[in-house]
Order: structure tokens, then C-alpha cells, then sequence
């Protein structure tokens, strides 16, 4: 973990001087910096940048951009449709799939989902997440989340879908995707996909119905599992 890195959500220039806030002071402050300290700095649009402190207080720091250390080249696309599950599970599956690469993760109520309500501040702690496990994984790209109201809104998304599938005849992912392709995985909540769901994924969406395991995975696991396969294809 780059344990000196933080997150600016401006268009950062050298020689410019940024305040950090909130959270990131926060993390200045656990890492007991001193002005004069060396840091590194990211703003989510694929670059990392080298920033000194230039002031630190209680309630407010500075920091100086001094050179631009890396241009990252773009991500492959991959993107994880997740029907609302408990919110535990949630967060748990949005940091894991940071981690493994997700640019864009797309959450929406299904039939069977948890009926949990996003509020503003739970919108938040998503951010909060999003922005630490960015930088505990060393991305240098921002993911992005999007809110549906259903899953067919998904149909204008130019991508190959898959979905898992718990049948015996589903082909096993790991042997499905192909290198030169993006995809999106739709994974569902933990009472599993309805019988319209399923209609609306192969006929809508267009989507094909792949299996994980020979066993039956928890929601988190059958998006961890996912995501891991299609970030080695990737």
C-alpha cells in the first residue's frame, strides 16, 4: 500500500499549492507528517504526481506539487452490474472489486434484492471507499458508480454480458471470456436472480449465463470470483 499517497479531486498543476480536506487531512494527520515531508498525490484521471507539505496544522494542511512522477495508460473496461445485496456485502464487493480492477460498477434493485436505501451519507461512504481503495491498490484511475432504478436500463451499454448461473449446463466462465473483448458481469443479490430476471438478461440484455464453481457461491464471492477472472483475462 502506498502508505504516503493521497487524493486531490482537482485538476492538479506543478507548482501549484492544494489544501487537503477532510479525509485525506485525516490520513496526514495518522501518518504524523511534518511539513517539509515528501508525498505522493493522484486525482483519479491517471496520473501520479510527487507534492511536498508545505503547511500542516491541526484542523488544515498544504502541499505543493513538485513534479508529475507518472502518466498511467488506460484501463480495460470492466464492469460489474450488483443487484442490491445487504449493505455489508455491498461494501464489501465495491472494495474488492477496486482492487481488482472494476472501472465501473452499476447497482440497482432486483426482485429479490434487500431493500436498503441509499442515503446521502451512505452514497458517501461509498465515496470514502472508493477513494482509499483506489489508493490502497495503487490505481491511478477513478471508478466510476452508477444508480439504476432496473436492470434493463442496462441495454444501451455496448459490452458482452454475463451472468452467473447456478444450472449444470452454464460453460464455465474461466473458458468463456475472451482476451479482446470488455465485459460486464451482473451478479445478483443473495436470494439469486427470478425466473423474469433471467428472461430479461438473455433477452434483453442479451446477456449469457456462465458458471463460477461446481458450487454455490455467497453474492460477494460470485462477484469477487468474477472479477478476478475477467481482470486475468483482461
Amino acid at each position: 500500500m502506498p502508505h504516503n499517497r493521497y487524493f486531490i479531486d482537482e485538476t492538479i498543476e506543478i507548482d501549484k499549492t492544494y489544501p487537503l480536506l477532510e479525509n485525506e487531512l485525516h490520513h496526514l494527520n495518522v501518518m504524523r507528517s511534518s511539513a517539509g515531508d515528501k508525498i505522493e498525490v493522484i486525482n483519479g484521471k491517471g496520473f501520479l504526481y510527487e507534492g511536498i507539505i508545505t503547511n500542516i496544522e491541526k484542523r488544515s494542511a498544504e502541499i505543493t506539487i513538485i513534479k508529475l512522477l507518472e502518466k498511467a495508460d488506460s484501463e480495460p473496461d470492466l464492469f460489474l452490474a450488483q443487484c442490491f445485496p445487504k449493505l455489508s456485502s455491498l461494501e464489501l464487493i465495491f472494495e474488492k472489486g477496486i482492487e481488482l480492477g472494476c472501472t465501473r460498477f452499476f447497482f440497482f434493485p432486483s426482485k429479490l434484492s434487500e431493500k436498503i436505501v441509499l442515503t446521502e451519507n451512505k452514497k458517501q461512504r461509498l465515496e470514502h471507499i472508493k477513494i482509499s481503495s483506489m489508493k490502497q491498490c495503487g490505481r491511478l484511475f477513478m471508478p466510476q458508480i452508477t444508480f439504476l432504478d432496473e436492470m434493463v436500463e442496462m441495454q444501451e451499454i455496448s459490452v458482452c454480458m454475463l451472468y452467473g448461473d447456478i444450472s449444470k449446463n452454464s460453460p464455465d466462465m474461466l473458458h468463456h471470456v475472451c482476451s479482446d473483448k470488455p465485459y460486464l458481469f451482473i451478479n445478483g443479490p443473495e436470494k439469486g436472480f427470478t425466473e423474469n430476471e433471467i428472461a430479461v438478461m438473455e433477452e434483453t440484455l442479451f446477456a449469457k449465463g456462465v458458471s463460477l464453481s461446481p458450487n454455490v457461491l455467497r453474492c460477494e464471492t460470485a462477484a469477487i470470483a468474477a472479477m478476478a477472472v475477467l481482470a486475468q483475462k483482461l
